[in-house]
Formats: C-alpha cells, structure tokens, sequence
C-alpha cells in the first residue's frame, strides 16, 4: 500500500474463483547467450550488477506474495494468464490514457510466453475490463475489497483454484486522478492484473514502488519479472523453491 503522503494510492486485490480450466503444456525456445569480457557466459537476460539472488529476491516480492487477498486460494504461488487477453475500456477516459495502456502491452508484445493481447469490441467479449470512473462510483466499487477511499487505482485478477491460472481481472481508475499521476497509476495496475500483485519496497525506479508514484515508465528490473514470469519454465502454481530453480536456469 502506497502512503497516504503521496497524491495517489494504488492497491490490488486478489480474488479466486473456480473453473473447469485444465492444466497447459508448453515449450520454451532455447536460451540465447552472451559472453562477457572476462569470458564469463550469461543468458539473454542478464543484467549487468544484478545477481541471480537479487533477482530471486525482486521476482518472489512481488509475483509470490499479494498486499490484499481474498478466498481460499494460495497467493504465495505463482498465478498468470495461460489465455489471451481481450481487455474493454469503459467510462470517462482520455486518448492518451488508452495510449498508455497500448504502450504497456507493446513492451511485451511477441515476448516468449506472453499471452497475446488485443482489444475487445465490446464488454461481453473481454476477460479484462478496464473501468474509469467517478469518485462515487469508485468507492462503491472498491470499498469492500480495497477499503481505501484515497486510492486512484485497483486491480482485481481471478484465477483457478486449482490451476492458478488467471481467468479474467477488473481494474478501477478514479477518471479525475491528477494529470501528473495518470500515466504512473495506470501502468501499475495493469502491471499488478498480470500477476505480480504485490508493490515494491526494494526498488525505488519501479512503476510498483510502493511510496510513491512518481515513476511513469517500467523500470529495466520491471521489464525483467514480467518476461521471465510468463517464460514457460515458469508455470502457474509453483512455489517459491520451484521458481528460484527455474529463475537460476533462465538468468545467469
């Protein structure tokens, strides 16, 4: 939870609902490699100063653990869309506000794993809603999950009990949140929708620092979780020591 001190407060809430959905198998492309000038080999991930522990440590802060849950489901595993996204924006929005959420699924689009994203035509086709609204209406539609009436942004995923895979998801945005603060609020929550539902307090760059929200773009370490989250070695429901094995394969 971001605090009160800042213009905005973001938070997300994770719910779990059930379905018939079955479990996915899917093949990843080899690791590109890349050797440095001491002759040191290192994945197509690699960044320079960061260590696998550090990214261990960044990945499992916000992709295993959830600030606000509710239901019966483990948040401490991982949960992620298998599916496509159709995701429908509704209410009092601007150009560029669509153009930031465009911006967003750009970064990771054709990324390997990535579910492919596109804009439904009208709300009763889409698996991802995107509301704007008054402050009313956002009270009312977040005050018995969030509870924080400050807030300028929630997001909301359901996923499988028993798959953990993400289903559909809802986010609400105050539609007169402060120009400044815009583009920051909406990339965090979609970042938040797409599995990594908990805010950084590590990482003072990223779109999901959680005392702040003066950064308006994804930081490189951003980027980084989201595309190893949705490689294929990185499946729906493992735990934390599955996915420091799988994380120590793919970033080296």
């Amino acid at each position: 939870m971001k605090s009160i001190l800042f213009r905005c407060i973001t938070l997300m809430l994770c719910v779990i609902v059930f379905s018939s959905c079955g479990g996915k198998t899917s093949r990843s492309s080899p690791l590109e490699t890349v050797t440095d000038e001491e002759g040191n080999v290192h994945s197509q991930y690699y960044i320079e100063g960061y260590s696998q522990r550090s990214i261990r440590n960044y990945f499992s802060e916000v992709v295993l653990s959830s600030e606000f849950s509710k239901g019966n489901g483990d948040s401490s595993l991982v949960q992620k869309w298998e599916d496509g996204i159709d995701y429908y924006i509704t209410g009092n929005y601007y150009g560029a506000d669509v153009e930031t959420i465009e911006s967003f699924f750009a970064i990771f689009e054709g990324k390997e794993g990535f579910p492919k994203v596109r804009r439904a035509e009208n709300i009763d086709s889409a698996n991802l809603i995107v509301y704007f609204v008054s402050d009313k209406e956002f009270i009312e539609a977040t005050s018995d999950t969030i509870g924080d009436n400050t807030a300028s942004g929630a997001a909301t995923f359901y996923y499988d009990g028993k798959t953990n895979e993400i289903t559909s998801g809802v986010i609400f945005y105050r539609k007169d949140m402060a120009d400044v603060d815009r583009a920051s609020v909406i990339l965090e929550e979609l970042y938040n929708v797409m599995g990594a539902p908990n805010d950084t307090t590590q990482r003072r760059d990223s779109i999901i620092y959680q005392r702040s929200s003066d950064n308006n773009e994804l930081s490189q370490i951003d980027i980084l979780i989201m595309e190893l989250l949705y490689r294929p070695e990185i499946k729906a429901g493992m735990d934390y020591n599955e996915v420091s094995e799988a994380l120590n394969k793919l970033y080296f």
